[in-house]
């Protein structure tokens, strides 16, 4: 029995591409093919190395050789035609995976199983899938850029819907705003003014005052440097001198006070900071730091769901390495999961009539 499948793929190199267009230089399938892959490899070593990513370049170029090898069967259906309805879209996919699996009938069954993972999307491939449909978007773009430097202007609007397509996806699936080593995570984000103080809390009880220009300006992807020495514990909250010149403290068993801003010396980043509770069995480890100016309202909600808002005036104000006292009482086995500060209640949303 004879099998097929390596000399249909040579047939890549007579499928042109962008059949609707007057081409300057025409590209066929062969060539946008290794393109992609050389695309996908390069993403993923970006993705890892300046990311965070953990992604298989190789894997990816090779998929990407292969992902339009169907287009051998079908042929290069225009974009515009591809994707001018659900229902086309639809058609056209049952289309390809029927060419898909017509080219793997022309492989013995020993290597169909190596070559199904290029057609069929495999668990816990997507991802890679995702890059090299990201790289396939990037060729094609590229395409458009080759064609308007050549003069050719009937790639413009082609140009302008790639590129809009493109960065629709990236605001779809955000920007990395952190690159975070492993076992890190983010907890908080705060707009400062260029002028501001940072105070960093620990779950251990301390506390970190420093100023905002001893953190070097950096690209939006970098991990950051060190703001506050944890030793073993974990930053539980940040905030700002803008926010309030009373700093806020509430434990997981419900304890909590105010400590003038004052209290807190400035330093420089990195510390361990100073005490800013004294933490017991009896009021638990720190879960939140805030800012306030003392005369709002507190909101105080626990992990069985139980809230309580009271006026900030309750909350007592004493020193920093103080305990602090009960503002909610919580369950056995309980604790704060989370405070909000709000506007203080008015008397008229407070009056029953």
């Amino acid at each position: 029995m004879s099998y097929s499948f390596f000399s249909t793929l040579s047939r890549l190199k007579y499928i042109n591409r962008w059949g609707l267009m007057n081409n300057t230089r025409n590209e066929n399938l062969s060539e946008h093919s290794l393109e992609v892959a050389f695309i996908a490899h390069a993403l993923c070593i970006i993705k890892n190395k300046r990311f965070g990513g953990n992604i298989d370049a190789d894997k990816a170029a090779v998929y990407a050789m292969f992902h339009d090898c169907t287009e051998i069967i079908t042929g290069d259906l225009p974009t515009p035609i591809k994707y001018s309805s659900k229902k086309l879209r639809e058609a056209y996919k049952a289309v390809e995976e029927e060419a898909g699996e017509r080219l793997l009938s022309t492989l013995p069954d020993d290597l169909r199983e190596e070559y199904e993972k290029y057609f069929v999307v495999q668990d816990g491939d997507e991802e890679i899938w995702k890059i090299v449909k990201s790289a396939d978007r990037l060729s094609a773009l590229i395409k458009c850029i080759d064609e308007r430097r050549m003069g050719n202007m009937e790639f413009c609007k082609a140009e302008e819907s790639t590129r809009k397509i493109i960065e629709e996806n990236i605001r779809q699936s955000g920007k990395l705003a952190l690159t975070l080593r492993e076992g890190d995570e983010l907890v908080d984000v705060k707009l400062t003014n260029g002028k501001s103080e940072i105070l960093l809390a620990a779950a251990n009880g301390k506390a970190i005052r420093f100023d905002e220009n001893d953190v070097r300006p950096m690209g939006r992807s970098a991990s950051g440097v060190k703001g506050m020495n944890v030793d073993d514990s974990h930053i539980i909250g940040v905030t700002t001198n803008t926010e309030g010149q009373n700093i806020l403290i509430i434990t997981e068993k419900g304890y909590g006070k105010m400590s003038p801003l004052e209290e807190y010396r400035l330093s420089k980043r990195g510390g361990k900071g100073v005490k800013t509770v004294n933490i017991t069995e009896k009021n638990g480890e720190l879960v939140s730091i805030k800012a306030v100016e003392g005369n709002e309202d507190l909101m105080i909600i626990t992990n069985e769901g139980i809230i309580i808002r009271l006026p900030m005036e309750q909350v007592k104000s004493a020193g920093r390495a103080t305990q602090g006292v009960r503002l909610i009482k919580v369950g056995e086995g309980a604790s704060v999961s989370s405070i909000t500060v709000v506007d203080k209640e008015s008397e008229e949303e407070t009056t029953e009539e």
